[in-house]
């Protein structure tokens, strides 16, 4: 399955407490007023990821810190590629 992600940046803290790499998704249909993010609104935009090499990736860059950050966008856009993302991270014991 394939996957839309604006960007993933490694070694963040301001998301959430503690160091996290972030996989920003692509696309949103929530159109929030002053979004700072409406770049990544649009699903034509964005890299394609297979999601299993998206995980590899992840784990490749967070290692060992194993802290994720799932944003967007918003991901349930893309919920049947989120599911699967997640459930690939579990079996690889993330």
């Amino acid at each position: 399955m394939k996957v839309k992600i604006a960007s993933i940046k490694k070694s963040r803290y301001e998301d959430i407490p503690g160091i996290r790499t972030t996989i920003f998704f692509q696309d949103c249909n929530v159109k929030c007023r002053g979004c700072h993010n409406e770049r990544i609104q649009d699903i034509r935009y964005g890299k394609e990821h297979e999601v299993k090499d998206l995980c590899e990736k992840i784990l490749a860059y967070n290692l060992p810190v194993k802290k994720i950050t799932i944003s967007g966008g918003e991901p349930m856009m893309q919920k049947e590629a989120l599911e699967e993302f997640i459930n690939e991270l579990v079996q690889e014991e993330f």
